[in-house]
């Protein structure tokens, strides 16, 4: 069991890679929908 402390950063880690992961998903999504063709 790890400690709550490294739980904590591991946990917000991956909150903020899934935060990155959406962000670039939607900046990398947008302009290929807008571009024709």
């Amino acid at each position: 069991v790890s400690p709550s402390s490294v739980r904590g950063t591991y946990g917000s880690f991956i909150q903020i890679a899934t935060c990155l992961g959406i962000i670039m998903a939607l900046f990398i999504g947008i302009p290929s929908k807008e571009t024709p063709g």
